[in-house]
């Protein structure tokens, strides 16, 4: 499935977080990964970098024609769960995952 990948880094090339971008959803990123999905290195959480990256990659989405996007949480992540709602998202379902026995929730963003 293709999808656009985009990375934050600071002024010393650091590397500070990656967000993809699926503008199009398939199987099985339909079901448990969604249009964005990002990661935040460990050592830079909490410091505003996914809210960001989020941000830009709705505008992205924007430009895709998308007119909502769907991002999923795997197990307990309060962190995420704050980045998605400030960013307009709201929790549309949650289950256990069959394979995991984890947490799965869905989220949506009206663009």
């Amino acid at each position: 499935m293709p999808q656009q990948t985009c990375w934050l880094a600071n002024e010393q090339q650091t590397l500070l977080g990656g967000i993809r971008l699926r503008p199009h959803l398939t199987p099985p990123f339909e079901q448990h990964n969604g249009h964005i999905g990002y990661n935040t290195r460990p050592s830079q959480r909490g410091k505003g970098h996914a809210t960001c990256m989020l941000a830009l990659a709705l505008n992205e989405a924007r430009q895709y024609g998308l007119s909502r996007v769907m991002l999923t949480i795997d197990g307990e992540n309060p962190a995420s769960v704050r980045v998605i709602e400030k960013n307009g998202g709201r929790l549309d379902w949650q289950r256990v995952d069959p394979e995991t026995g984890e947490m799965l929730f869905c989220y949506w963003i009206e663009l």
